[in-house]
């Protein structure tokens, strides 16, 4: 576990770190939530929250199955690109947002560049709201999605470096915001 790079975002309170490891691995997540008061961490979906596979089942698994499926069967549906939050049950941050980055549909999975900007987006929005500090957020749109590494990366990084142009004209400031991707 460690981070690959770690980088203020000039002009804004945000730092990015890149970290390698899965993210229901409680050591990484403790490791990058450093000194924040509130952490969470972005759980990749789809618009029915249905916990499929990957990343968003291992950190069900991770959290407690039961306890989050229970938590997401009241939220579900949501629209593409929007998030969820739930309590984070036995991981050592506050919340999960579980973030619609793919639409299942009668002729497949859908991801595109705009539903993993804008859940991005949604989820950092959220973030902000709650006062979180550290935020964790895996690739997006990625593995059943089918939105390849890089494209996921680079529309995360977007929403990143657009929030303070979509705070610049909301009423929500932003506190010192550590991105881990």
């Amino acid at each position: 576990i460690w981070a690959i790079q770690d980088k203020e975002v000039p002009g804004t309170p945000i730092r990015i770190s890149l970290w390698y490891g899965s993210l229901a691995d409680t050591r990484l997540l403790s490791a990058g939530r450093q000194t924040a008061r509130r952490a969470a961490i972005v759980s990749p979906d789809d618009t029915f929250i249905s916990i499929g596979g990957g990343t968003a089942l291992a950190l069900a698994r991770a959290a407690g199955e039961r306890t989050i499926l229970h938590d997401v069967s009241k939220l579900a549906p949501i629209c593409l690109g929007q998030v969820a939050t739930t309590s984070a049950g036995k991981l050592p941050v506050e919340f999960i947002f579980h973030g619609a980055s793919v639409e299942l549909r009668n002729d497949g999975v859908m991801s595109s560049n705009d539903s993993i900007y804008q859940t991005t987006k949604n989820a950092l929005l959220t973030a902000v709201s709650l006062g979180v500090e550290a935020l964790f957020v895996p690739l997006l749109g990625a593995g059943a999605g089918g939105a390849p590494a890089s494209r996921s990366v680079q529309q995360i990084l977007r929403a990143i470096f657009d929030l303070n142009s979509v705070l610049d004209s909301s009423t929500l400031s932003i506190n010192p915001l550590r991105i881990n991707v």
